[in-house]
């Protein structure tokens, strides 16, 4: 039986964790009634009566062996395995009571059996080797644990442990031994010549113990054996030498005179059944041994004479030598070399185990629970789905109601309420083909952040004052509204809804969801949005893509909006993005002019990702690989095209920001335009002027001399003792999330998110942003402001005024904020952008771009030409400059706090000066050159060839009252992979003069309907 089975059978219901019912123990006939378990196991208590138990199943388990080899080494691994299994384990008694009673079993069992069927010879080995095994046992052969505290036994060649070892198992034993002849001429077998050492040698040990009860006991019994057991010669001297042997270790200081007195009888009634054998009749000193009186003083006063210590040294000490040695010590050595071979053969069988569990537990994992693990991950996906699609159903419901509400009741419903519900005013995400984003909806409820107005205003309030103060104002806004409930999420449901052209995903008659869509590839990731980031997971199917938020994470008001879901035809560029510095995201552009910015784990998720949409039908995906951005810049032609004015200004600072890495999507990285005019006190501008335009061969900070000096003296005298931070001009930065929202403070979300960046207020109003000439000033004179504009100055007039009627404060003069105050030259903020948009696409800022885009973009950004340039900022606002995937989560925190702080400069695209943009002449002359030289690169569109494969799309333009009298379309353009995304022009011309400029898209569809997006003049839908 292996030592995993002992395990499995009966150590279990010897600890006090695992407590098991004794039913096996009824299930196997024993060789006795149970009695004796209860006898030795005495006591109500159910560990005892468990443990009882346990010993009845091991004796059962012990006996079944009935050869003495496999009975002695099953008995023998057992013991050592109850050693192991202790070390492990709490037991409900130590270990060596446990042994105790398994042995006082054991004797009962062989002496009920003696008595019940006679002598055989099975029996008899049974009995020689429970009697080995105890001495074993006793003398802490098998194992070290004992109780703390013990006193330190004699050191004495037979040691006996009287805490394992008790009178009455020595008692048990000695009757058993009897019954088996022991007395009765033990010479006629080597078994029992064996049996009757163990007793010997046992009853040695309790003499030796300087104890009453155990040297009583000893004597006793001892002088028994002596009296009735024929002794061969080497026995009588080794039980001499031993009784000796003990004196003299003890001394008569420490021996106890009783203990003594025990000896000295042994030793007497040996000396007189045993003399010729011990040849003391020659010895003429010795005391008469039949003196009952004088014999132990007269005896220890002839132990110190010369004759007594030379006849031990003769006569007795040689044979009790030659005994140790020819039969103690090979015992001892044939004992440990069974035990070892015990405990090698039990470190085989758990080795075996390990390994036979460890293959199990792989069988169960890989069979099993895995399975039972991804049922159960299904499952919890299949339930975030459903939720997930009830929430948008729900959504979805509750907004066309209400939409159809505002409708029939609004200004222009038929049912126009009398009390018009209030809105305000956000800006949508809709771009048109120039990224522009000029499209307002209107934002419901309506708030105006009275709130936040009162905190900046209140600022000695206390802060339990100031957030009671904030519900009551919350209240009492939603008592005047009538609405608790934020509409905002459902703003930008409407495209969603508008589905004019069924999809070619959709299922056709016979046709079922399950064999049209598959999923292809699953990770999680992140949704960045603005300034905050939306855990989900991406999962690209051989249809769509889809990002579902994590509901655990997200705000159930939020599940709905952050539900993106779009198929995979409308997919038309897939960018690398950095986040944090480092390249982790991927933004997705449609041909709907929409995209998402979303960031993963790492670079390796990233190239996952793009390969699992790249192994799809993607028929409008422009390029198919992730290239570099300096690399997409060199096959794009971009600059090459810009350079021939081919295009404007405008666009080709927004293709460069787009390709750098600059985004809508993530306020860290808005698209960063130049500051073009310096002159805002002037009545008007003249656009030929040099003088009036900025100095774009320098940043910001630099614009005048006395700045220009304080940041090359920064730059020269910073030093860091620790060498981390590398010397810089300007501390802060031309584009960062703050400076955007500064810029866009009056128009939603942009709003809500500045009251939460200066932590639930407005700034003060002296920090706000009052106007053009405030902000220019500012940054002339302030070493700490050195922003740089954002697109919107060039395009989004509305952005300049306070349409949502916000309480921005009052400056220091008492001067109330609200619409930013325009220079004299400009009468309106329509004005403004249009004369900022005509000085951006001037001659002169044609001439000198270049200069400013090698600041930001190019070769000055960096190294030693940007130390000569003044144009060097902190450390952490550059690529690869920290490495936040080789940081603890601590300090990677404060980087990317650090990081969203300073603003993140774009990613180079220039390593060498940019080239300067042609004038006029100079661009019309080479085109000129280029198309008498009959070097045209465009092919000329065959309109009559292919005539069967044309489809005919009708898109109205005008209305019959005013028809079109002239169409006209310029020369096509060779379409690059960024010029595959920028649209073509149509011209036309009605009857009334009217001039317009359209543009229009192509995109391959795989459904029956127009091919293309067409954008027409808003010249025409003006009344």
């Amino acid at each position: 039986m292996t030592h995993p089975q002992w395990e499995m059978t009966f150590l279990g219901l010897l600890t006090e964790t695992e407590i098991y019912s004794p039913t096996s123990a009824s299930q196997v006939s024993p060789p006795f009634d149970g009695q004796a378990a209860v006898d030795v196991c005495t006591g109500a208590d159910m560990y005892d009566r468990l443990v009882a138990a346990a010993v009845e199943i091991v004796v059962i388990l012990l006996w079944s062996s009935t050869a003495a080899d496999a009975f002695r080494k099953v008995c023998r691994k057992f013991l050592l395995c109850l050693d192991k299994f202790s070390e492990d384990h709490t037991l409900v008694h130590p270990s060596y009571v446990i042994k105790q009673k398994i042995f006082a079993t054991l004797l009962e069992v062989i002496k009920r059996q003696k008595k019940a069927g006679g002598v055989n010879q099975v029996l008899n080995n049974s009995a020689f080797i429970v009697a080995e095994l105890f001495e074993e046992f006793v003398n802490g052969s098998h194992s070290s644990e004992l109780p703390k505290n013990l006193p330190s036994s004699p050191s004495v060649d037979l040691d006996l442990n009287t805490i394992r070892c008790t009178p009455e198992l020595l008692d048990k034993l000695i009757a058993v031994m009897k019954l088996f002849g022991m007395y009765e001429g033990a010479s006629s077998t080597s078994v029992e010549f064996e049996r009757s050492r163990i007793v010997l040698r046992l009853l040695l040990s309790c003499l030796s113990q300087n104890n009453r009860e155990y040297c009583s006991f000893g004597a006793s019994q001892l002088q028994n054996f002596v009296t009735n057991t024929q002794m061969q010669s080497d026995d009588v001297h080794f039980l001499l030498a031993s009784l000796v042997d003990t004196l003299s270790q003890f001394g008569d200081a420490t021996l106890d005179l009783d203990c003594k007195e025990y000896i000295l009888s042994v030793i007497k009634v040996a000396l007189i059944r045993y003399g010729e054998v011990l040849g003391v009749d020659q010895l003429n000193g010795l005391p008469n041994r039949q003196s009952n009186l004088l014999f132990s003083q007269q005896f220890m006063e002839y132990s110190k004479t010369a004759e007594w210590k030379m006849y031990l040294e003769k006569k007795v000490h040689p044979v009790h030598s030659r005994f140790c040695t020819g039969v103690m010590i090979p015992m001892y050595q044939q004992v440990g070399l069974e035990n070892d071979q015990v405990k090698l053969l039990m470190k085989k069988d758990t080795k075996q185990k390990d390994t036979q569990l460890s293959n199990d537990n792989l069988y169960y994992n890989a069979n099993v629970l895995d399975v039972v693990i991804g049922k159960l991950e299904e499952e919890k996906d299949r339930c975030l789905l459903s939720d997930a699609t009830l929430h948008s159903k729900h959504a979805a419901s509750l907004f066309y109601w209400k939409n159809r509400k505002r409708f029939l009741t609004g200004e222009r419903g038929v049912w126009s309420s009398r009390i018009p519900e209030l809105y305000s005013w956000k800006l949508d995400h809709a771009e048109n083909f120039s990224r522009m984003r000029k499209k307002l909806l209107r934002s419901y409820p309506y708030n105006m952040h009275a709130d936040a107005s009162l905190l900046r205003d209140q600022g000695n309030l206390s802060r339990s004052e100031g957030q009671t103060l904030v519900r009551h104002l919350q209240l009492a806004r939603r008592n005047v509204n009538g609405d608790e409930e934020d509409d905002n999420l459902f703003q930008d449901l409407t495209d969603t809804l508008k589905v004019d052209n069924p999809p070619a995903q959709w299922p056709q008659p016979g046709e079922t969801n399950s064999t049209l869509e598959q999923s292809v590839f699953k990770i999680n990731c992140y949704l960045i949005l603005l300034m905050d980031k939306y855990p989900g997971h991406l999962e690209v199917t051989s249809r769509y893509i889809y990002f579902v938020p994590n509901q655990a994470e997200v705000k159930e008001s939020l599940w709905y909006s952050l539900d993106i879901k779009f198929p995979l035809f409308q997919l038309r560029e897939v960018h690398s993005r950095r986040y944090h510095l480092t390249r982790t995201g991927l933004e997705f552009f449609l041909i709907d002019q929409t995209n998402y910015f979303i960031n993963f784990q790492s670079v390796a998720d990233v190239l996952k990702v793009f390969n699992a949409i790249i192994s799809q039908n993607t028929p409008n995906l422009i390029y198919r690989k992730l290239k570099s951005p300096r690399g997409l810049l060199e096959d794009s032609g971009l600059t090459k095209s810009w350079q021939r004015q081919e295009i404007s200004n405008f666009d080709y600072l927004m293709q460069l920001n787009t390709i750098a890495g600059r985004t809508y999507n993530d306020l860290n990285q808005y698209p960063v335009f130049p500051w073009v005019i310096c002159d805002y006190t002037s009545e008007k501008l003249d656009l030929t002027n040099p003088a009036i335009y900025r100095n774009f061969a320098k940043p910001m900070g630099a614009q005048s001399e006395a700045m220009e000096e304080q940041a090359r003296a920064r730059y020269e005298e910073f030093e860091d003792p620790t060498g981390a931070i590398a010397k810089f001009n300007f501390g802060t930065h031309y584009s960062n999330a703050a400076g955007v929202l500064h810029y866009l403070l009056r128009i939603e979300p942009f709003t809500s998110l500045h009251i939460d960046l200066q932590g639930g207020k407005f700034d003060d109003a002296s920090r706000q942003f009052v106007s053009p000439e405030r902000s220019y000033k500012s940054i002339l004179t302030t070493s700490s402001d050195v922003k740089e504009l954002i697109p919107e100055f060039f395009f989004l007039p509305e952005f300049l005024c306070n349409i949502n009627d916000l309480d921005l404060g009052k400056t220091g003069t008492g001067e109330r904020v609200s619409d930013v105050i325009l220079p004299p030259w400009a009468s309106s903020p329509e004005e403004f952008i249009r004369i900022n948009k005509a000085a951006l696409e001037s001659e002169y800022v044609s001439q000198h771009l270049h200069e400013w885009i090698d600041l930001i973009f190019g070769y000055k950004q960096r190294g030693p030409e940007a130390a000569k340039s003044c144009n060097v900022f902190y450390y952490c606002t550059y690529e690869g400059a920290v490495d936040l995937s080789k940081v603890d989560e601590g300090q990677r925190k404060i980087l990317e706090k650090m990081i969203e702080n300073f603003g993140q400069t774009p990613t180079q695209l220039f390593k060498s000066p940019h080239p300067v943009r042609y004038t006029s002449g100079e661009a019309h002359k080479t085109q000129l050159n280029e198309y008498q030289g009959g070097a045209s690169p465009h092919k000329t569109t065959k309109v009559f060839e292919g005539l069967d494969d044309l489809s005919v799309f009708i898109v109205e333009v005008s209305s019959n009252n005013d028809p079109i009298v002239c169409v006209a379309t310029p020369t096509l353009k060779g379409h690059t992979i960024i010029d595959s995304g920028n649209p073509e022009t149509l011209i036309t011309v009605t009857q009334s003069g009217a001039l317009s400029i359209h543009s229009w898209l192509s995109h391959v569809s795989s459904f029956k309907t127009r091919p293309f997006v067409f954008n027409k003049d808003p010249v025409l839908t003006l009344d």
